[in-house]
């Protein structure tokens, strides 16, 4: 049988560092890139395009952070994440880049979504 997450036991390692934040972000994308939809845990964290497969990422500050890009592109527009090309965790901001099967710089086509996890540490 299944755990829901609320009840997953917690472990000793995790229980020792209390000020970590996980968090999950969902951003559906419209027409040439823009961000259509979002599905976040709190209006502190934005994505938009910053251009042509750039895409700019802000969340609350915080002492140290990390995050995971997802695409599902249902089309296959995207096929590629080039990963952090900025990362402020005191300033809230990272930057990363999206692009085709060829290495070149792609925006997501419409419909298609991005998922962020965010792991953040408050002290």
């Amino acid at each position: 049988m299944t755990t829901t997450l609320g009840n997953a036991p917690r472990y000793a390692l995790s229980a020792l560092r209390p000020f970590r934040i996980y968090e999950r972000c969902s951003f559906t994308i419209g027409s040439a890139g823009a961000v259509s939809a979002s599905d976040v845990p709190d209006p502190g964290f934005t994505l938009a395009n910053g251009g042509t497969g750039i895409f700019n990422f802000v969340f609350p500050k915080c002492v140290a952070a990390n995050y995971i890009v997802m695409l599902e592109s249902p089309a296959g527009t995207v096929k590629t994440y080039w990963g952090s090309t900025a990362l402020d965790a005191g300033a809230g901001t990272a930057s990363f880049t999206t692009g085709n099967g060829g290495g070149t710089a792609t925006n997501p086509a419409s419909g298609d979504k991005i998922g962020i996890f965010f792991f953040g540490r408050t002290q």
